[in-house]
Parts: C-alpha cells; structure tokens; sequence
C-alpha cells in the first residue's frame, strides 16, 4: 500500500490524498506559511506568520512573543483550491504554550487551538 505525504504549495494550501493518520500524542503538522493577526487577552494585536498547524496547534513566528500561557484568538485567511484568490478567514482561540528564540531576533511562539470557526465572507454585490 502506497501512503501519500501531504504537499504544500506556494499558496499556504494544502493537498492532502490518501493520507493514513494514526492517533498519537502529537498530531501531524502540516507546513503552512499564511500571514497571522494574534490578538491577546490585553487586547495587544500582534502580526504573525505561520511555520506550521496541526489539528490541535500553530507554529508562529514574530518579533513580539508573548508569555507562556497567555490567551490568545488569531485570524488567518487560508487559501482555497476552488477560490485562491479569497480563501476562507478563520478566527481562533487558543493558549501560548511554548516559546522559542530563533536566529535573528525573531521568536517562534506555539499556541494549542483550542476552538475555531470560520468567518462568514461578505457577499459581493453586483
């Protein structure tokens, strides 16, 4: 039997064809590069990018980490197959988890996703 990986285009969308997943401790992550608005519980916006998600976490990448278990909701617009020019936006919650220094300054944040949902697209009138 022939298992396929999941292959990321330059677009931040993901095909995925006869993937077998298991249940295990961590869930797969797939390599996603979407721009990220994070707002904390403070109210702080915070523009990130994305190095990966899972079912049940991100990856972000940026310049102003916040703390470890502090409350977070984001938005990010994830790119479609039958709409790549709009894309879906999705808003979620979640908590900082881990936080990471990375070569240049930057840091990498993970957040659990703990809830989402996708936001309703404005209709274009004609």
């Amino acid at each position: 039997m022939q298992h396929h990986r999941p292959r990321p285009n330059l677009k931040g969308t993901i095909e995925v064809s006869n993937l077998r997943t298991h249940e295990s401790r961590t869930a797969q992550r797939f390599p996603v590069n979407v721009p990220v608005l994070l707002k904390s519980s403070g109210g702080l916006e915070i523009p990130c990018s994305t190095r990966d998600v899972s079912r049940g976490g991100i990856f972000l990448y940026t310049e102003n980490p916040l703390p470890e278990n502090t409350s977070i909701r984001f938005t990010m617009r994830l790119k479609t197959m039958e709409n790549p020019g709009e894309g879906v936006e999705v808003l979620c919650s979640g908590t900082v988890v881990r936080v990471e220094s990375l070569h240049g300054g930057d840091a990498g944040m993970a957040a659990t996703i703990d809830s989402y949902r996708f936001l309703q697209q404005k209709a274009a009138h004609a």
